[in-house]
């Protein structure tokens, strides 16, 4: 292969590239996983690392970002010791900076001043790392990235103001309600459907919903909230979080890989009672929308157009009837014409003019 430079409308000689892949590359995703796969399956052959019952989860990777899980200290060196090896063998370097160690779970027994060697650079815990762009903290993990997801959704939005995302005198409610949902929930709520999180965590984030759509409606603070949602056929925070928990649930069921075919076996089977487990997670959302069970759809597996499309009508045809039954007991709303709106389509109010 080849490449050259563009810099200021000038382009460079072709010149030869003889080891690596490029940046954006169509075939460097493909390439990347082809070296990487030696020491991968070196280090699953070797069962040095974590398991869950007998199956191997001790180096969860994407890309060039990989994870290296063990509950044993000296079983972490020599994880660390074999990727040095092979890393050595293709002539790649590591980069010492972007390699952390984060004890989780920590407890009494864990012993301190602990650290381990990446060749002459030393390792030693510190309190939180990230990997796949989820932060993994020693203490408070969901806290930290809630915290985290709502400072980039908050410079998301401010970003977005100057193209008229502010409400009063700004773009008409819908258009700002499509921007927002493409733009801001996207980074707010990434990688937080696979998180227990707290009644306290999911308050944090409904505040900021609410009050970016009340701000995009240019409602008052005293407007009932079943109302806020209707005008613009939005979904609450914990809706838009069961979506994205569905999408997961169907990629784990429909995944060829080996290992997470057993993992959804095992935990379904075995683990689906434990509160911190996803599959316990998402058996409570698919029991709310009155959806088929985690046993079934793992033995009836259903493409993706069919599944997104009824899990897209039972969530919003669950809260477009629990909004409506709220509004009819508020006085205050009986002019709102209820059974015109619903999750998805705005009211009329809103059509005009846009």
């Amino acid at each position: 292969m080849s490449s050259k430079i563009k810099w200021k409308g000038e382009i460079s000689d072709k010149f030869p590239i003889q080891q690596g892949v490029r940046q954006g590359g169509v075939l460097s995703t493909h390439l990347y996983k082809i070296y990487i796969n030696n020491v991968l399956n070196e280090l699953m052959k070797s069962r040095v690392g974590m398991k869950i019952g007998n199956i191997y989860t001790g180096t969860p990777t994407c890309a060039d970002d990989i994870a290296l899980l063990s509950e044993d200290v000296e079983d972490l060196q020599i994880m660390l010791n074999t990727v040095l090896r092979n890393a050595k063998q293709d002539r790649v370097t590591i980069h010492p900076t972007k390699t952390n160690a984060v004890i989780l779970n920590k407890g009494k027994t864990v012993r301190k001043n602990l650290q381990w060697n990446l060749g002459t650079t030393c390792i030693t815990p510190t309190n939180q790392t990230k990997h796949l762009g989820i932060i993994r903290a020693e203490i408070k993990e969901n806290n930290v990235n809630v915290e985290d997801r709502l400072s980039l959704a908050r410079r998301t939005l401010s970003s977005l103001i100057n193209s008229g995302l502010h409400g009063s005198n700004g773009l008409n409610p819908i258009t700002s309600y499509q921007i927002y949902r493409s733009y801001v929930i996207t980074k707010l709520l990434f990688g937080l459907e696979i998180l227990p999180l707290k009644q306290i965590d999911i308050d944090r984030l409904r505040k900021f919903h609410i009050t970016c759509l009340r701000k995009f409606q240019s409602l008052s603070q005293r407007t009932a909230l079943c109302a806020v949602y209707l005008l613009i056929g939005a979904l609450l925070m914990e809706a838009e979080l069961h979506k994205r928990q569905l999408s997961f649930l169907y990629s784990l069921l429909n995944n060829e890989n080996e290992s997470i075919q057993q993992l959804n076996q095992r935990q379904i089977s075995i683990n689906i009672n434990n509160p911190g487990s996803f599959y316990n997670i998402v058996s409570k959302t698919l029991e709310i929308y009155n959806l088929p069970n985690l046993e079934f759809l793992l033995n009836n597996q259903m493409n993706k157009l069919q599944s997104k499309h009824q899990y897209k009508i039972a969530i919003n045809n669950y809260w477009s009837k629990t909004y409506k039954d709220q509004s009819a007991n508020k006085s205050t709303l009986k002019h709102l014409c209820v059974d015109q709106v619903e999750i998805g389509k705005p009211h009329q109010i809103w059509l005009i003019g846009h």
